[in-house]
């Protein structure tokens, strides 16, 4: 592991000990106790990290079965009998995602709703370069899968709000609200 000066909120692991013992008296560094309120934001995306480098070492094919077997290996070690409402996040075996639930159509059809362009678990900075995702094509796209929209916001020109304010774009309306502050508050 090769660490590099700056700030970290790292778990202290074996493999991370072994680094810091392997650098030389020129360098320090420091630990805090994990507080008992971050315990679980920490240690969780620690271990989702973990799982996603042992994920990311086997084989293509294998990683769904794999993969679902030890998230429900791990759940249920970590239950023990106790916690019984939390039995229910065990996943099934065939590792699937739920990506729609929606009202059927009158006809009795299942409406097809389109995937977002950045999947709802991602995070991206959409800066309109080209080859990237749009903010345009990532707001039609999320638009009618939405219960409810409470604020969308961007630092963006007046000639990119011009192509979603046409009706068959999307089915919203573009508000604007003013506040104004007076100097010296």
């Amino acid at each position: 592991m090769n660490l590099i000066p700056g700030s970290y909120e790292s778990i202290l692991t074996r493999r991370l000990q072994e680094a810091l013992q392997g650098l030389d008296g020129s360098w320090s560094h420091q630990f805090e106790k994990l507080e008992s309120a971050e315990a679980a934001d920490r240690l969780s995306l620690h271990l989702s990290r973990v799982i996603e480098k042992v994920l990311l070492a086997m084989p293509g094919d294998q990683r769904v079965a794999a993969g679902s077997k030890l998230v429900s290996e791990l759940i249920v070690q970590a239950l023990q009998g106790r916690l019984e409402a939390l039995a229910g996040e065990v996943p099934t075996h065939a590792g699937e995602l739920l990506t729609q639930v929606a009202r059927r159509l009158p006809d009795g059809s299942a409406p097809a709703l389109q995937s977002p362009v950045v999947p709802l678990l991602d995070t991206a900075l959409m800066t309109n370069a080209p080859g990237e995702p749009r903010l345009g094509a990532q707001l039609i796209s999320e638009i009618p899968s939405a219960d409810s929209i409470d604020l969308i916001m961007a630092f963006i020109r007046r000639s990119g709000i011009a192509p979603n304010r046409h009706p068959r774009a999307c089915r919203w309306s573009i508000g604007y609200a003013v506040v104004r502050w007076p100097y010296g508050s």
